[in-house]
């Protein structure tokens, strides 16, 4: 029963097919004792959640501590190896999105009216209802695989961000300061602009 219910977590399966397996698999029945193999069931698996509510939390506690004493017993567990846990996240899910033109376009022109806001440069406009428009606009267009009317909306943002970069610049200008982090943005938002452009000047040859 206790090999089971290791087979069980190790494997990430249900009782069901914890069972199911065992019989097929005659490395299972090695490890769970059996000096022979079977054919039949070893047990029911309804059994296993009946062991599980026995022995309760603590029996299962119980249970590693004893798999851990075993393996440094034989040395095959180094207490090392207990330091540090490596996760493999290769089939999770991730929150990456793909970076479109206009999406890279809509960050830099928040990002630019973000500081500006917070170093006191108020700004012409905003683009703020219109660029959030432009860019619903050009998701769904391109979803929708209308490339032309997305790459429309496109221009509207890259059209924005030219104006309030050009805008900042100005107010630069005026008051003769420049902080470090409004170049340092406005030289991301230059070479996302330019880089942008390029990109739909190819696309529109092509």
């Amino acid at each position: 029963m206790v090999g089971l219910q290791l087979l069980k977590h190790t494997c990430n399966v249900s009782d069901e097919k914890v069972v199911a397996t065992w019989v097929e698999n005659p490395y299972w029945h090695h490890f769970c004792g059996e000096p022979y193999f079977r054919h039949d069931l070893p047990i029911d698996p309804s059994l296993m959640t009946g062991f599980r509510k026995r022995i309760g939390e603590a029996g299962c506690e119980f249970i590693l501590g004893l798999t851990l004493n075993a393996g440094f017993a034989t040395q095959t567990v180094a207490q090392s190896s207990l330091a540090v846990v490596n996760v493999d996240t290769t089939v999770q899910d991730k929150a990456v999105t793909f970076p479109t033109d206009a999406r890279l376009l809509h960050k830099a022109r928040l990002a630019l009216l973000s500081l500006a806001q917070r170093q006191g440069i108020a700004l012409r406009q905003s683009y703020a209802r219109i660029g959030k428009m432009a860019f619903v606009r050009s998701q769904r267009y391109a979803h929708a695989r209308q490339i032309n009317r997305a790459a429309a909306q496109t221009r509207k943002l890259r059209t924005n961000l030219g104006r309030i970069i050009r805008d900042i610049e100005r107010k630069m200008l005026i008051d003769g300061q420049t902080p470090s982090r409004i170049t340092k943005l406005m030289q991301v938002a230059h070479h996302t602009l330019v880089a942008t452009l390029n990109v739909g000047a190819v696309s529109t040859m092509i």
